[in-house]
């Protein structure tokens, strides 16, 4: 019985940790397109 509530908190905070993950790499993905367009923009 212990172990499935163990089990049940490690998944729960592997998912937030795994969103979180997601969202920084989007995050990071965004940042850099925007970056580069205003390089490309100054550029001009």
């Amino acid at each position: 019985m212990q172990n499935d509530t163990l089990r049940a908190n490690l998944i729960t905070k592997h998912r937030k940790i795994h969103s979180e993950t997601c969202m920084h790499i989007k995050g990071g993905a965004t940042t850099l397109m925007a970056n580069k367009e205003m390089n490309e923009l100054q550029s001009k």
